[in-house]
């Protein structure tokens, strides 16, 4: 069972058994010693839905087992999750498919990122994840084309247009088009992450796209750089972060990537420890089989993985943190030291968590941030560890 060396709740063991895509050999069982005690429904459900993962419950292989013991206002509460999501991803996978039409059309070749192309490709309906935003990345050199296309097809920037639109280090502020059936939000990308902390090799991944593009002309990224683009965002959340991991254990068991061409491509873009917690808390929460000769190839030195398992490991996914508000700055430090090498780390620092605003003042204030973080967020892991119950990892 994931997670067997935790200090988990029925709850929260049942919730990873029925996220995994394949929960093993042993879950029957598990699963109805886990109903055979007392169970607190409304708990699963609020977990659930803190995690973003309620619409892909009832796709597990035990959901038959769970359906025949859950009150009827929890399942009620399920099905309307899933009757939402279904609408909204429908409608999204019709944009996505009207854009994509319009920028290959005028020669901009673009490829979906996460959202409703991860949903395509991974899960078994439209209805088993929600979708956000549309995310796209398009090469540097084709940015402003591809803006003005989404202009001409009713997209405006959210809030008043300002100077700088497409001057962001890797993707554009929002575009948004409104309409009496709703809305959509559309973000271009011209990198996967920001390369003044993870230098991508956007060459060599463009030319990996193009091979495996699709009959109908669609590229989508190849299984061994999505993998590694789904570990470079997973830290930058501080919620839904089992629905990521969600998204990478369904990736590692449907697609098999190239483990070998996997690391070369985390070492050639700088991204071995972000890879491995990614990996790691996969492997310990939803039993993700990754080889054991990866994890110990990606491992970072003793001391920064016990400091990052510390202020990030695999039970801070699951429960909220012990100050409110407290998690976000917590995930952040735990990014910056998974950056390599140091001067990157120094740099993310100073961008995430030093920020004070202009002049000699802000600057005075950003330094007191800078370093008053590591001791609040110190404080709090030792004083209640990851959530409320005092467990650690």
């Amino acid at each position: 069972m994931p997670a067997d060396s935790y200090k988990l709740t029925p709850e929260e063991r049942l919730l990873l058994l029925l996220a995994s895509a394949e929960p093993g050999s042993r879950a029957d069982e598990q699963a109805a010693h886990l109903l055979s005690q007392p169970f607190d429904w409304p708990r699963l459900l609020a977990i659930a839905h803190s995690q973003d993962v309620v619409p892909v419950l009832p796709y597990s292989p035990l959901w038959s087992a769970v359906r025949a013991c859950a009150p009827p206002e929890v399942l009620s509460d399920i099905q309307e999750r899933r009757l939402l999501v279904m609408m909204a991803n429908m409608s999204a996978a019709a944009e996505l498919d009207r854009i994509e039409r319009a920028l290959q059309d005028e020669g901009v070749a673009v490829i979906p990122l996460k959202g409703v192309s991860l949903l395509r490709r991974l899960y078994p309906g439209l209805d088993a994840r929600r979708c956000g935003d549309i995310d796209l990345l398009v090469k540097p050199g084709d940015r402003e084309r591809a803006c003005e296309i989404l202009r001409a097809m009713g997209y405006s920037p959210l809030g008043e247009p300002r100077p700088g639109l497409l001057s962001h280090p890797f993707h554009g502020v929002p575009l948004v088009r409104t309409s009496a059936h709703g809305g959509h939000v559309v973000e271009l990308h011209w990198n996967l992450t920001d390369p003044r902390f993870v230098p991508v090799d956007l060459e060599g991944l463009w030319a990996r796209a193009q091979q495996t593009r699709e009959p109908r002309g669609e590229m989508s990224l190849p299984p061994e750089e999505l993998l590694v683009f789904l570990a470079l965002h997973l830290p930058k959340h501080d919620t839904g972060l089992l629905r990521l991991l969600v998204d990478i254990d369904r990736l590692v068991r449907q697609e098999r990537p190239d483990w070998q061409l996997v690391e070369r491509i985390a070492r050639r873009w700088r991204a071995q420890t972000l890879l491995f917690f990614a990996l790691s808390h996969a492997r310990e929460l939803l039993g993700t089989p990754v080889p054991d000769g990866v994890t110990r190839s990606l491992s970072p030195g003793t001391f920064r993985r016990a400091v990052v398992r510390g202020l990030a490991g695999p039970l801070w996914v699951l429960r909220p943190p012990a100050v409110d508000n407290l998690r976000a700055s917590q995930f952040r430090l735990a990014y910056c030291l998974m950056l390599q090498p140091a001067g990157r780390v120094l740099r993310a620092y100073r961008t995430y968590l030093c920020a004070g605003g202009g002049g000699a003042g802000g600057a005075l204030l950003g330094l007191a941030r800078g370093l008053a973080w590591p001791l609040v967020i110190g404080y709090s892991c030792l004083r209640r560890g990851p959530g409320h119950e005092g467990a650690s990892p």
